[in-house]
């Protein structure tokens, strides 16, 4: 008897991010934001840090800037692609890297 081969929906990357538990947009060259209440911000795909301070943290992702804002930020890691935030979260805002004009901050 012949066997049939199984099609697996989804590509290499899709499986290989399940098997793991990572996030395919990860895999993608994406970025991935976690937010646990208005206290903690996770952030994984950060290229650098482009801007800290306690009111605001800007984040150069990808293809993107991610802006948080808020009060007493604290930056608790930073590894590996990783960011830790965590203070009173006012606000998120992301930005085409492409458009984004980073350096004109008053």
């Amino acid at each position: 008897m012949k066997k049939v081969k199984q099609n697996k929906k989804g590509g290499f990357i899709e499986r290989l991010a399940g098997d793991y538990d990572i996030p395919p947009e990860l895999l993608h060259g994406g970025c991935f934001v976690e937010i646990r209440g208005r206290n903690s911000v996770t952030v994984r795909g950060c290229r650098r840090i482009i801007k800290y301070c306690t009111e605001k943290v800007i984040l150069k992702m990808c293809r993107d800037i991610l802006e948080v804002t808020g009060k007493r930020l604290t930056c608790l890691t930073y590894f590996s692609g990783a960011v830790v935030i965590e203070g009173l979260i006012e606000g998120l805002n992301f930005q085409r890297s492409d458009v984004a004009e980073v350096g004109d901050e008053t």
